[in-house]
């Protein structure tokens, strides 16, 4: 435990809650599918969207399970129960479901995607709508839902975070006992758990001529690259391009960001005027950006292209005993 959490008020309270709910005081409910918690005990930045997408599409294939995610949808203009995806057709545009849901939507096209803050609820939905198991986004502080597999993520490039307000946890320390599974997601190995780090796969790339392509990071080679990010870290974005530019410009914005044409506006003058080839982006980025951007560059050819950056989680330790965790779910 951090020093600074001997003395907060808050990390005992949150303490306290976990306690209620495990000795059944404050109740949990359950739904009749398996569910996977996927979450964190620090305030974002853990890599918990890539992991929670690697584990949905595992669950569709090869286990061929219909498969729902159940996310609050962070910074959505709607509220309550919102089906974003039917596992047929996505319903709902990035506004009202939120950049994360979008992402989810848009990746896992077999998927139920589903936004409620409250996530019993949104449980009981997608088992309504046919779920045969429930993916529950930033979960590990959501006990009114009982789980089947309580996975949590550290980013073991930080480790464990003071609790607020001395630091951006949410929990102590000890709330690392209630989890099934560790996974560090960093670039170092951690001592027990699982261990991933990102690296990219396809390069989406789309230039002002309306072409589209698909290629691999070595389209970076020898290229000046402005690197677009609006995530919790994005000094992890930068570091997965590795050796493959010849020159790189970091343009970082607050997590979650909303982008208008004012905003890319800058970007691209930022763009321009660093002799820069192209402009990079992340997944979660270009559900917000893509469209008003494409629309840019057909008024004006002489704009960057836009670079969409699809991020591939690479297991360093443990990929086989997490799936045989998520498999021992459906031989009870």
């Amino acid at each position: 435990m951090n020093i600074s959490d001997l003395v907060n008020p808050y990390s005992y309270i949150m303490q306290l809650r976990r306690l209620l709910y495990k000795k059944g005081i404050i109740k949990s409910e359950s739904v009749s599918i398996p569910v996977i918690s996927i979450g964190n005990l620090s305030m974002g930045g853990t890599g918990k969207t890539p992991i929670t997408l690697y584990l949905a599409k595992y669950c569709i294939t090869p286990l061929g399970k219909k498969t729902a995610i159940v996310l609050r949808g962070y910074k959505r203009n709607s509220s309550g129960y919102l089906l974003v995806s039917n596992a047929e057709h996505i319903l709902e545009n990035v506004e009202r479901s939120g950049d994360e849901a979008q992402l989810y939507a848009q990746g896992l096209p077999g998927a139920i995607v589903i936004c409620d803050e409250d996530r019993v609820r949104g449980a009981k939905k997608a088992v309504a709508l046919g779920a045969e198991i429930i993916l529950l986004d930033d979960g590990f502080q959501h006990l009114r839902l009982k789980r089947d597999l309580n996975i949590l993520l550290i980013n073991s490039d930080e480790g464990i975070p003071s609790v607020l307000p001395f630091g951006k946890g949410r929990e102590p320390a000890s709330a690392i006992g209630d989890a099934d599974i560790i996974i560090g997601t960093g670039s170092e190995e951690m001592q027990r758990g699982i261990c991933t780090r990102s690296i990219i796969g396809l390069i989406g790339l789309y230039k002002s001529d309306g072409s589209y392509t698909e290629s691999s990071v070595e389209i970076f080679q020898g290229k000046k690259i402005l690197a677009l990010s609006g995530i919790a870290h994005p000094e992890r974005f930068l570091k997965s391009f590795g050796p493959n530019t010849q020159s790189l410009v970091s343009y970082s914005l607050q997590d979650h960001v909303d982008y208008n044409l004012e905003l890319l506006g800058k970007i691209i003058v930022k763009a321009k005027s660093e002799n820069c080839e192209m402009i990079a982006t992340t997944t979660k980025d270009a559900v917000k950006m893509l469209n008003l951007y494409r629309a840019m560059q057909q008024k004006d050819a002489s704009i960057p292209p836009l670079a969409i950056v699809h991020s591939e989680i690479k297991f360093t330790a443990g990929k086989e005993l997490l799936f045989s965790k998520i498999d021992d779910l459906f031989k009870k």
